[in-house]
């Protein structure tokens, strides 16, 4: 094996105008990533389980702005807003081997290398929601594995090849957790000895895999479960978004797929700060010091239904 080679581009147009109240920072950059170390699992009749062998290409590129204006800026004022703005485009090139690479994680999760797309993107199966009616599921006709029909009160899985029969062939590319936006923004006011400053960060397009709501909403034993359950599939022509409840999961509807795959853009307020600078003073302990308060993590927005996104 040998090092990962990196090559990086980097162009940026710099201005700064109004006696630099103005400041803008405008760029692109290019990475690619080759010669990339890949692991690749082997029988253990050798005394390992996996091999290490270069290959592979990655590209990121990608526009980045930074800007911030001052607006006021005198005696016993002051007020300064910024931000700055990046796109990402992670594609594979080029792979080691002719076929995907499939990389097993733990609880099932499954994330796929291929040519053309994001890597370490989520790789299952499509959720299309519950099968509502008896006559639906007869509709559908699509059968499991085992040869077992898919009923009313199932998830109903996207046939991918439109061969009748879900199976391992009917995975897809699920999205990945690389946003394809993402940013913040800053303010600094300033009043007298008062200085008050916040900032918020963002991103935008990138998924997550909620494992967590998955074992609470997986109807199939006899572990705590959310509230959700309440809302699971009873009747024949009920229309909800949670299956029935069956012990074992004998029909799978828990599997690694689409409906634990969840949006997780989200805006937070990532901090913000109130504080007061004294000058001289009668007490040597406060003289010349700055003191604060100051909060974390104040608010996110986002749906995402974890804990955070």
């Amino acid at each position: 094996i040998r090092w990962e080679d990196n090559q990086n581009l980097q162009g940026n147009l710099i201005f700064s105008g109004l006696n630099q109240r103005f400041n803008v920072n405008f760029g692109y950059y290019y990475n690619k990533a080759s010669h990339l170390l890949n692991g690749f699992s082997v029988s253990p009749i050798a005394g390992i389980d996996r091999i290490f062998l270069n290959g592979g290409q990655i590209d990121n590129h990608g526009l980045e702005v930074d800007a911030n204006f001052v607006f006021v800026d005198k005696k016993d004022w002051s007020f300064t807003l910024g931000g700055n703005l990046s796109t990402l485009n992670s594609t594979v090139k080029k792979l080691l081997s002719v076929d995907p690479i499939l990389l097993q994680q733990e609880d099932d999760v499954v994330r796929i290398h291929q040519v053309g797309q994001s890597p370490f993107s989520f790789y299952g199966y499509q959720s299309n929601g519950v099968i509502a009616s008896s006559k639906e599921a007869e509709q559908l006709n699509l059968y499991d594995y085992k040869n077992r029909m898919l009923s009313a009160g199932d998830i109903q899985i996207e046939d991918i090849n439109n061969d009748g029969i879900i199976d391992a062939e009917d995975r897809m590319d699920l999205g990945n957790s690389l946003p394809k936006l993402f940013g913040g923004a800053y303010f600094s006011l300033r009043y007298k000895k008062f200085q008050l400053q916040g900032l918020m960060s963002f991103t935008k397009g990138n998924k997550a895999y909620n494992a967590v709501r998955r074992s609470l909403e997986d109807l199939s034993g006899y572990n705590n479960q959310s509230i959700a359950a309440l809302r699971r599939w009873q009747t024949d022509g009920q229309q909800t978004d949670v299956p029935q409840a069956q012990y074992g999961d004998p029909m799978e509807n828990a599997r690694f797929s689409s409906r634990w795959i969840e949006d997780a853009s989200y805006m937070r307020l990532e901090n913000l700060s109130l504080s007061y600078r004294f000058g001289n003073h009668g007490l040597k302990i406060i003289s010349n010091s700055e003191w604060y308060i100051a909060a974390e993590n104040l608010f996110t927005w986002s749906k995402y239904l974890g804990l955070d996104p």
